[in-house]
């Protein structure tokens, strides 16, 4: 309820195109809840985490890797009238080879590595840190791969 003590709305939404929204911020500093109010309360399933949510990271590392692809097999072809061969022959590009193929690999390993946790997790196991973290490493990692190939 909007009159809950401890509850503030901050009024921050103010950008252009976005004012209409009433995006704003909601503030809770120590609001009780009760059992009546929650969204969800945990159901009779298995009291462990579910690993089905690596789906997105894995998508953002798919979409990395063919840009990975699409770059290298643009390097491989490209021959500007400037220089002999390719531009994959060019140190520079390269390098920027090598950095995609680095942050790709680190990526896959840190989904795989959580994914492996999830088939081998007992109930007292928690992952929810590294599945955090596997999608935030996964996300800006195949950002950088994407920067990198353009």
């Amino acid at each position: 309820k909007k009159d809950t003590p401890g509850l503030e709305i901050a009024n921050n939404c103010n950008m252009v195109g976005m004012r209409a929204t009433e995006s704003h911020d909601v503030i809770l500093n120590d609001v009780p809840v009760q059992p009546d109010q929650l969204i969800e309360i945990r159901g009779e399933g298995p009291p462990y985490q579910n690993g089905w949510l690596l789906h997105i990271p894995a998508t953002y590392l798919g979409i990395a890797q063919a840009a990975r692809d699409y770059a290298v097999d643009f390097a491989l072809e490209y021959s500007p009238n400037s220089i002999e061969g390719t531009i994959a022959d060019l140190p520079v590009v390269q390098q920027n080879i090598g950095q995609m193929e680095t942050k790709l690999i680190t990526a896959r390993h840190l989904l795989w590595s959580t994914a492996r946790a999830y088939q081998k997790m007992t109930p007292q196991d928690v992952v929810a840190a590294e599945t955090a973290a596997s999608k935030v490493v996964v996300m800006n990692e195949g950002l950088d791969v994407i920067d990198l190939a353009m």
